[in-house]
């Protein structure tokens, strides 16, 4: 971990990854939710799970509940990356630097009404970025 936050080629992106993992801690391969975990090395000892930690602006969270609520302050941001990896998966491409505007005309167009996800999914159809592509 001191690597991880201390060495600059590897903090440039662990600052990015980290938080998100951090926050998840607390739920195991399948997705329930733990507040203990077991070591490796002996199935018989079990540790505490600490989800706490700091996002890559530097505020700290306890949890995945605290992290979700810093994510909250960030709904376009979110849904940027979301409408970009939507399109990813939907055309098999790329997203280039030219469609940051088609991107950023379904977030005006979603957020009024809370970026749902179905509007999303029909803006993306509808988009040149789907069309074009």
């Amino acid at each position: 971990m001191d690597k991880h936050r201390n060495l600059e080629t590897c903090a440039n992106c662990h600052n990015h990854i980290d938080p998100p993992g951090f926050a998840l801690e607390s739920f195991d391969p399948v997705g329930r939710f733990r507040t203990k975990y077991r070591t490796r090395n002996d199935s018989k000892t079990w540790l505490d799970v600490d989800a706490s930690g700091f996002t890559e602006h530097g505020e700290p969270f306890s949890g995945i509940q605290d992290f979700k609520d810093l994510l909250l302050k960030q709904k376009d941001e979110i849904a940027s990356h979301f409408i970009s990896q939507l399109v990813v998966y939907a055309t098999g491409g790329d997203i280039q630097f030219a469609d940051r505007e088609e991107v950023s005309k379904i977030i005006e167009q979603t957020r009024d009404s809370g970026y749902p996800v179905r509007t999303i999914i029909h803006k993306v159809a509808q988009s040149n970025l789907f069309r074009n592509k």
